[in-house]
This record gives structure tokens, C-alpha cells and sequence, in this order.
């Protein structure tokens, strides 16, 4: 049986959205690693603090991403079905 013009629109709008969403994830990881650079440098107890909490913000935002990409199938960050 052919594929249907809904199934082939269908699959080109998951690998957008899991494009955006990796496309997302990576922000949050270059943002994680840039609080935690700034946290681990800063001697100022209070602002580390905040630097250090921003820094879990974002790798909790990327572990809940990552996690809706697994529920959809899309196990290993390495094998993408998106087109860089």
C-alpha cells in the first residue's frame, strides 16, 4: 500500500521538531557549561550560587527535553532522524 500524503507530512513534521528540539538541547548545553564556567570562577559566594543554579536550570530543561525525544522513540542523541 502507497503512503499516504498525511503519513509523508506526518514524518517530515517529527523531523522538525526533533531538529528544534536538538537544536535546542545543544543551546542548553553550550548555556549549562557557560554558568557552570562562570560559577566555578566567581568568588563571591551569592552570585556563584545563582550562577551554579542556572547552570542545573538548564541541564534540567535538557534532561526533560531529552527525555520527551526518548518517549518518541528516538533513543541515542547520536542517531538522528534530522537533517543537519
Amino acid at each position: 500500500m502507497a503512503t499516504t500524503t498525511h503519513e509523508h507530512t506526518d514524518h517530515i513534521a517529527i523531523k522538525d521538531i526533533e531538529k528544534t528540539l536538538r537544536t535546542v538541547i545543544d543551546s542548553l548545553i553550550d548555556g549549562q557549561e557557560g554558568f557552570q564556567k562562570v560559577g566555578d570562577e566567581i568568588k563571591n559566594e551569592t552570585i556563584k550560587r545563582y550562577f551554579l543554579a542556572e547552570s542545573l536550570k538548564r541541564a534540567s530543561f535538557r534532561g526533560e527535553l531529552e527525555d520527551v525525544l526518548h518517549k518518541e522513540g528516538i533513543h541515542d542523541q547520536d542517531k538522528c532522524l534530522c537533517i543537519s
